[in-house]
């Protein structure tokens, strides 16, 4: 998964932003709650015709059965992959590790000297407030851009990178061209 040189140390690992989950966790309760309306909604419906009450019990404890697994699964998922998403910056290289779905991981490793250009992108009120955006690394290979999405203090991020950057290319043999 992640190997490291001997002489390579990590500076900092990032995950997304914690306001990520507590988007995922408001929308799972949104969603635990839609279930109790529908079931006011059919107590009316049974005292207004007149339905089987035993009939519409059936059906409705089948379904919420249905639908509360698909939304674990759905809190589940949401929860992997905030939690699994990871971000590695060390002294050599920049390591993003991305879960896709349950059983599909995608890691990609770019070195800190093909890296062309960083922006950070904060875009919103709450994105503002809460200081946390989007950083993305362009390179000059065929995957062109890297996006580092919902991480906090993108500005902060972008400098680290930067240093390392310099660091890189200060330990760097300078090569001189034309004649002495």
């Amino acid at each position: 998964m992640l190997s490291l040189d001997p002489e390579e140390k990590i500076i900092i690992a990032l995950r997304r932003y914690i306001i990520w989950l507590y988007i995922k966790i408001a929308s799972f309760v949104f969603l635990l709650i839609i279930p109790l309306f529908f079931y006011l909604l059919t107590g009316v419906l049974e005292y207004r015709f007149s339905l089987d009450s035993a009939l519409i019990d059936t059906f409705y404890g089948f379904f919420l059965s249905v639908y509360y697994v698909f939304l674990w699964v759905y809190f589940f998922v949401g929860f992997l992959d905030f939690w699994l998403d990871v971000w590695v910056i060390t002294n050599h290289k920049i390591t993003i590790i991305n879960q896709v779905g349950l059983f599909n991981r995608a890691v990609a490793e770019i070195s800190i000297e093909k890296i062309q250009d960083i922006k950070v992108e904060i875009t919103g009120f709450l994105q503002t407030t809460l200081n946390y955006g989007s950083l993305s690394i362009r390179t000059a290979s065929e995957e062109t851009s890297f996006i580092f999405e919902g991480i906090a203090g993108p500005e902060n991020v972008k400098n680290i990178i930067r240093g390392q950057m310099n660091i890189k290319k200060a330990s760097q043999p300078k090569n001189y061209v034309g004649s002495f």
